[in-house]
């Protein structure tokens, strides 16, 4: 679809993707935009706002008009903090302190006194190093036993 739009007008300053998490799939909207060249989005603090419904603490929170949605899974837009986590940790660059966003999306639940959309608040970054108490001792000792190779993905 992106593609499609950049195709019959290739100048990405023109476009802004704005995606609502009505089925969840807003953050892969996200990512298949970008992947076809889109590079502005429209994001909140912890999902708030927008159609189809603001959503405050598993409850929508009902706009004026016939269109929008009573059921709780239909929500506002896609999360900044948890877009921001997501397109840092792939290395792409966009320009903003990821911390100190993630700061204000606390700051916006501690506002607002509701639980808002935002997982990355809670989960915060992705360790790199990964998680040690996860750690399998001695497993890199019994792969060796059972013949595999270091750095082989799958059994042969």
């Amino acid at each position: 679809y992106f593609s499609m739009i950049l195709d019959e007008i290739p100048d990405t300053a023109l476009h802004i993707a704005h995606f609502h998490e009505t089925k969840r799939v807003a953050s892969a909207s996200t990512l298949a935009a970008l992947q076809a060249g889109i590079c502005h989005f429209e994001c909140t603090l912890g999902g708030l706002g927008g159609q189809p419904a603001n959503f405050l603490d598993d409850r929508p929170i009902k706009g004026t008009g016939d269109y929008y949605y009573d059921d709780p899974r239909y929500v506002g837009l896609v999360c900044l903090e948890d877009t921001l986590v997501q397109i840092d940790e792939m290395g792409i660059e966009h320009g903003y302190d990821v911390d100190r966003i993630l700061w204000l999306g606390r700051q916006m639940e501690r506002t607002v006194g509701q639980r808002l959309r935002s997982e990355a608040i809670i989960n915060g970054r992705t360790l790199t190093q990964g998680h040690m108490e996860y750690a399998r001792p001695g497993l890199a000792k019994l792969k060796g036993k059972l013949g595999e190779a270091p750095d082989q993905k799958f059994p042969e």
